[in-house]
């Protein structure tokens, strides 16, 4: 299937949820019901740039978290009950510009954004908030693609990917890491660090087609990188 790209109207859309703890129970080992809430925030615009020949598209999705653990450990000055923030957030955005050239030729390029971040992670039953870390998470991408129809069975399609992703996760502390089986488990979380990479996909497919037969060629570099 090959649709044809270009809009001569602006649409749009914007949805949010929400849910909050109000109607959650109580958690049998927390001293009070956590005031946990979740909120998503979607939306997505598209309409023409010029004419009928170049469109755009853009979208947009943030959600938030905050959320509780619940610790519950026996530590050498007695038990230890308590309710951890544990927010997370995430964002995506993504914007796409499509031109058509002609009747046989469509140009596009994307880009996309994806944050996310974690906050007091591991913390939970007898892992006490000082054995917390934080993490994120930050990827971009450029996609640009060129298809080209040549006739009712001649189809040819360029695609060229780059991106970057950076992942890094710090401890709370850098104390030493302090573990009692079945009791708790404290000090630092030992876990820091940063893993990256850049990355390079590449491909070109002529495809060929007739009521019974289906003929591709071409080269493809499927993912070329650096971690």
């Amino acid at each position: 299937v090959i649709t044809k790209s270009g809009q001569e109207e602006y649409h749009g859309e914007f949805n949010v949820t929400f849910r909050d703890a109000r109607l959650n129970a109580r958690n049998a080992f927390a001293l009070t019901r956590p005031p946990e809430q979740r909120r998503i925030f979607e939306g997505a615009l598209s309409g023409p740039i010029r004419g009928k020949t170049t469109s755009f598209l853009l979208s947009v999705n943030r959600e938030e978290t905050d959320s509780q653990a619940i610790v519950f450990a026996a530590t050498p000055s007695g038990t230890f009950q308590a309710n951890v923030p544990t927010p997370q957030r995430n964002i995506e955005l993504s914007g796409t510009v499509t031109q058509a050239i002609g009747k046989k030729q469509t140009l596009s390029l994307r880009a996309t954004y994806q944050y996310e971040a974690a906050t007091n992670e591991g913390v939970g039953g007898t892992s006490l908030p000082e054995a917390a870390s934080s993490s994120s998470d930050r990827e971009e991408e450029i996609i640009f693609s060129h298809q080209v129809v040549f006739g009712k069975k001649l189809v040819n399609q360029f695609r060229l990917l780059l991106g970057h992703d950076r992942q890094p996760t710090v401890s709370l502390t850098q104390a030493p890491g302090i573990d009692v089986n079945d009791a708790f488990s404290g000090g630092g979380a030992q876990s820091d660090q940063v893993e990256s990479e850049t990355h390079v996909t590449l491909n070109d497919t002529l495809t060929w087609s007739s009521p019974r037969h289906l003929v591709k060629a071409g080269f493809a570099i499927p993912d070329w990188s650096r971690r």
